[in-house]
């Protein structure tokens, strides 16, 4: 149901179509980046360890931008930052386009195209924890399945154009297309409920506290300085790396790979939309999952659904095999994703969500960033992707190793708990006082 009990649809799902767009043409590139490794290292004279290392400078400025637009996003409001984040994007691949050397690669998709992206990946999750007392973990994957829809969309496009055209034009096209989306469809991003006189969606029939209760152990939120202070945050940024780690030397490097094996290269292209599809089938249905599971349980299905594709990978050389992969890769990689907000919504409350998610992101762009570039480094210092893919599946297993490890965090005592758990002690110390006194 989109809609409480004798009401209309809730305008908490136009948020979530609006975020979900936005997402489409501005997250589906950083996956179907894989289309375009072999056509950009020919058309500029570079090797797939240069053009991967873009890749690599977008994941960790993405991982900055996310961090600082997610803290950013408590403070202030989310709509603003998405149209501005939006525009950026857009003109960034339209830049991008007019690559001419490598460090105008590096700076247009590098670092500009990063900074867009982040103003929506890193306040969206906050945004959406407002908008839902309930069913959150799937309004999030609803939301971030968009760049697996987008992958599904531009990878064969791209793959199309560039059969017709040089890559260029298909950026170009790309640029052009976020422009638009973007400014359209963030004009319907509102803040907060209260902003339409609304309610968050189910708060009416969760009953009073179910904003602050549900799907929570601690019955508080938390500063963002107190939960950079637990190992349960930290242990969550490192898994949310390694997890990237993992996946991203397999997405971006599954076409090169493939038509290193004589596939064709518009059987590659769809092949890795094909992932993007089920991208957005894990997140959608592993984000439902931790609705009623748990973010902890749903997250370490999808982290052994992903990892066990490694060393599938590593021994496929048939089409059937690599459609195997992109379907139960997809399902695990995708699913990770909202369990992550789902988590941090758990454990820390929403108070500071978007600086909490926000760090974890940052964690994740920077091993997008590690393992996207080594795929292209070991490869040319090898010449084949066996090492990659062995260490993309190292990645994977301690992934699931920390997720196991996590556990609720224990709540900080207020100031008053302190005073108080502190009186009878002080009293005992001022009673000991005054008997020593009257000794002397």
């Amino acid at each position: 149901m989109l809609h409480e009990p004798g009401t209309k649809v809730h305008y908490a799902w136009v948020i979530v179509a609006a975020a979900f767009s936005m997402l489409v043409v501005s997250g589906g590139m950083i996956s179907a980046l894989g289309v375009f490794v072999k056509p950009i290292a020919v058309g500029l004279g570079a090797s797939r360890g240069a053009v991967s290392l873009a890749y690599s400078l977008h994941m960790l400025s993405l991982g900055a931008a996310c961090f600082v637009f997610g803290a950013l996003a408590d403070r202030m409001g989310v709509r603003r930052l998405a149209l501005l984040g939006g525009t950026v994007y857009g003109l960034s691949l339209v830049l991008t386009s007019r690559s001419r050397e490598l460090w105008h690669l590096y700076l247009t998709y590098g670092f500009l195209a990063s900074a867009g992206v982040g103003a929506l990946w890193g306040p969206f999750a906050p945004l959406i924890a407002r908008w839902f007392a309930v069913r959150r973990g799937l309004a999030l994957g609803i939301v971030y399945s968009g760049v697996g829809v987008g992958t599904l969309l531009m990878s064969p496009l791209a793959a199309w154009i560039m059969a017709k055209a040089e890559w260029r034009t298909a950026v170009l096209i790309f640029g052009v297309a976020a422009l638009g989306v973007n400014t359209a469809a963030g004009i319907f991003l509102v803040d907060r409920p209260s902003d339409r006189g609304l309610t968050p969606y189910g708060a009416a029939t969760a009953g009073d506290g179910a904003v602050a209760r549900e799907g929570d152990a601690s019955s508080r939120t938390w500063t963002w300085q107190e939960a950079f202070g637990t190992w349960q945050l930290w242990t969550l940024v490192a898994t949310f790396f390694l997890c990237c780690l993992s996946h991203s030397t397999l997405m971006l490097h599954l076409v090169p790979h493939a038509t290193d094996q004589r596939v064709p290269g518009g059987t590659a292209a769809a092949i890795l939309g094909l992932t993007g599809a089920f991208t957005v089938v894990g997140r959608i249905g592993v984000g439902g999952l931790a609705d009623i599971l748990g973010g902890k349980r749903a997250l370490l299905i999808a982290l052994a659904a992903q990892t066990a594709m490694s060393p599938w990978l590593l021994a496929t050389t048939e089409v059937w095999a690599l459609v195997v992969f992109a379907v139960l890769f997809g399902i695990g990689f995708g699913g990770g994703f909202p369990t992550y907000p789902v988590i941090s919504r758990e454990y820390f409350g929403v108070t500071s969500l978007g600086a909490v998610f926000g760090l974890q992101l940052a964690g994740s762009m920077a091993g997008m960033a590690l393992g996207g570039y080594l795929g292209g480094a070991l490869h040319d210092l090898t010449g084949s992707y066996t090492s990659p893919f062995l260490v993309s599946l190292a990645a994977g297993l301690a992934s699931i190793i920390l997720a196991a490890c996590l556990r609720q965090p224990r709540e900080i005592p207020s100031t008053l708990e302190i005073e108080t758990i502190q009186a009878p002690s002080r009293a005992l110390d001022l009673a000991a006082g005054r008997k020593q006194m009257a000794v002397e």
